[in-house]
């Protein structure tokens, strides 16, 4: 199966989050767990570059009531998130 996306740079795209190494978060190994706001991020890819099924957001080391940031999510080359973003989650 095969699923086809028309994309067209210089506009966003909605990419989901999924959540890598939860097992290293000591909140995870005690049943803790993440309350999304946004399962996606809205970015840019550039031309010519794969649009990614995922980005990566790191748990490592996430302690009880930490709030998760932009920057635990990891950008594959190519990809960025659009201002919308940045502008929000200053």
């Amino acid at each position: 199966c095969a699923n086809y996306l028309r994309y067209h740079a210089g506009r966003p795209i909605q990419i989901p989050i999924m959540y890598i190494n939860e097992e290293e978060s000591p909140s995870m190994k005690r049943g803790g767990y993440i309350a999304p706001i946004n399962r996606f991020v809205s970015c840019y890819v550039d031309e010519g570059v794969r649009i990614p099924d995922f980005l990566e957001l790191e748990c490592t080391g996430l302690e009880l009531k930490e709030v998760v940031r932009i920057d635990r999510v990891s950008f594959p080359d190519g990809v960025r998130m659009s201002r919308r973003v940045k502008e929000h989650h200053r």
